[in-house]
């Protein structure tokens, strides 16, 4: 029994570690969390005063297409870092997911978590200003997080098998 507590403990803690990564690299890249906290709580967001649209891409594919047309210009790293990196970093996210409730979250509940977790981060870059609100990203994220749990389920499918 104390097995089983120790280990939903360290899950618990691991997934809040893994949700300050995601908030340190999504949403403090070059800010502290104050000047963020300020950027956000002074936004003109919240005057109603529109923020440049081009912050926003509600174009499915125009910034993955962009990085994959333009790699010789943006450099075939920053190009793979944008496309992978996005779905690398909400891999553990489908798989911490799983891991959290008991019984499991049913895997269209993990997808619907980690595509509204991936839009709220995409929606305060755009009210802070510290990034561009992207709908590429919260696709790219959601095949990370679909990628994640589809890891979680082959690892529980091979345990049963020994």
């Amino acid at each position: 029994m104390m097995g089983s507590e120790l280990k939903k403990g360290l899950v618990r803690l691991l997934f809040v570690f893994y949700i300050g990564l995601l908030v340190k690299v999504i949403l403090l890249r070059g800010v502290s969390p104050g000047e963020f906290w300020e950027l956000t709580v002074h936004s003109p967001v919240w005057r109603f005063i529109p923020r440049p649209l081009e912050r926003i891409n509600w174009v499915p594919f125009d910034t993955i297409r962009l990085y994959i047309d333009y790699y010789r210009i943006v450099t075939l790293e920053l190009s793979l870092l944008n496309l992978i990196g996005n779905v690398l970093l909400f891999i553990p996210l489908g798989f911490l997911l799983k891991l959290q409730k008991n019984p499991p979250l049913k895997g269209g509940m993990v997808l619907v978590l980690g595509m509204a977790l991936s839009l709220l981060l995409e929606g305060l870059q755009y009210v802070s200003g510290t990034g561009v609100m992207d709908i590429d990203d919260v696709m790219l994220n959601s095949l990370g997080v679909g990628i994640g749990l589809g890891l979680y389920l082959v690892m529980k499918g091979l345990k049963g098998l020994f």
